[in-house]
C-alpha cells in the first residue's frame, strides 16, 4: 500500500512516517521542505502543495492520501490570513475532487484544538457545533472540515476527519512542534523563562503525538462507517499544572506572564469516547509524558531555538 503525504515534513507529518514505516509501508512525501528522515520505501518530492499535473500524478500513484499541511497557525494567521484562504482552502478543494474521482481515501488532518471554538460546556464530542472561532487559522480548518464532508456526503469521497487536540512530544530529529508543553520544556532546559500569556489558567488536551500518529494509521485501515474521530486524551490541564511538572523536574524555573491573548482559547477538551471504542486507545497521563519528554530533551541537550 502506498501513502501519500502531503506536508510530510511538519511535525505530525513526520511523526507519521515513522508510523507507516514500522508498518512497512511504502510512503511518497510532497512537501516544500525535505525532512531528515531516511529509508527505502520513503521517497521526497520537493515542491508547493497546490493544484497541479504533479500533485495529481502523486494522488494516482497513491493508495491513501494524507492531508498533513497548513500554510499558517492561530500564530502566524494574524498577518498571513491570505495564505489560508487563498491557498489552503483551495488546494484542499481540488484534492478531495481529485481523491473523489479517483477513488483514493484521504485523511484530513483537521484541528480539533481550535475548529470547536467557544463552547459552553466540555469536553465536545463529534456531533458538537461549531462555536465562535478566535483566528483566522480555526476558520481555515473549520471551512475545510465542512468542505471534507460535503464531499463525503454528496460525491461519495473516501474521507476520515481526524479532529485533533493539542499533540506534543515526538521523535528529536522531527520538525519541533509550537505546542505549549514542548515549548516550555526547551525554555526551561535553556534556562530561559517560560512564556505564559494570561493567568496560567488556560486549558488543553494534550496528547502524545506518537498516539496521535498510531490512531491515524488505525483510521487509514478503518472499515466502518465512522468517518469524523476526536483524537485527543480526553482531559484539560491548565499551563499552571504542566509548570508545576517542569518545575518538579528542573531547577531555577522563571515564568514570564504577558497579556492574554485574543485568538486563543481559553479551554478545550474534546471528548475521545468515540476513539475509545473503535480503536480501543487507552490515554496515557500527562505528569509521566511530561516527565519522559523532559528526560529525553535533557539527554540529548536539546535547546529552545526560534
Amino acid at each position: 500500500m502506498v501513502f501519500l503525504v502531503l506536508g510530510g515534513s511538519g511535525f505530525i507529518g513526520s511523526n507519521f512516517i515513522y508510523e507507516l514505516l514500522k508498518h512497512r509501508h511504502k510512503i511518497i512525501v510532497f512537501d516544500k521542505n525535505i525532512a531528515t528522515i531516511k529509508h527505502e520505501h520513503l521517497h521526497y518530492v520537493k515542491g508547493n502543495i497546490h493544484p497541479s499535473i504533479c500533485l495529481k500524478n502523486l494522488i494516482k500513484k497513491s493508495d491513501i492520501i494524507v492531508h498533513a499541511f497548513s500554510s499558517i497557525n492561530p500564530t502566524t494567521s494574524i498577518k498571513q490570513y491570505k495564505k489560508g484562504y487563498l491557498f489552503d482552502i483551495k488546494t484542499s478543494v481540488e484534492i478531495f475532487n481529485l481523491a473523489a474521482k479517483l477513488k483514493r481515501r484521504v485523511i484530513y488532518l483537521s484541528s480539533g484544538g481550535t475548529v470547536y471554538g467557544e463552547q459552553k460546556t466540555y469536553p465536545v464530542s463529534e456531533t458538537t457545533s461549531f462555536g465562535h472561532l478566535t483566528n483566522h487559522y480555526a476558520i481555515v480548518k473549520a471551512t475545510i472540515d465542512r468542505t471534507a464532508i460535503m464531499f463525503k456526503e454528496k460525491q461519495g469521497a473516501d474521507i476520515l476527519i481526524a479532529r485533533i487536540s493539542n499533540p506534543f512530544g515526538g521523535y528529536l530529529n522531527c520538525t519541533s512542534g509550537a505546542g505549549f508543553i514542548d515549548v516550555a520544556i526547551k525554555r526551561a532546559v535553556s534556562k530561559l523563562p517560560i512564556i505564559v500569556y494570561g493567568d496560567g489558567n488556560t486549558i488543553r488536551d494534550y496528547i502524545d503525538v506518537k498516539d496521535v500518529c498510531a490512531l491515524l494509521y488505525k483510521m487509514s485501515m478503518y472499515k466502518g462507517k465512522k468517518y469524523i474521530f476526536n483524537i485527543s486524551s480526553g482531559y484539560g490541564t491548565t499551563q499552571n499544572e504542566i509548570i508545576k511538572i517542569i518545575r518538579d523536574n528542573i531547577k531555577n524555573v522563571s515564568v514570564n506572564h504577558l497579556p492574554f491573548r485574543s485568538i486563543d482559547l481559553k479551554c478545550s477538551i474534546l471528548d475521545n469516547t468515540l476513539i475509545k471504542k473503535v480503536f480501543s486507545y487507552h490515554p496515557s497521563k500527562i505528569d509521566s509524558l511530561v516527565i519522559s519528554r523532559i528526560k529525553q530533551l535533557k539527554a540529548n541537550e536539546v535547546k529552545y531555538s526560534d
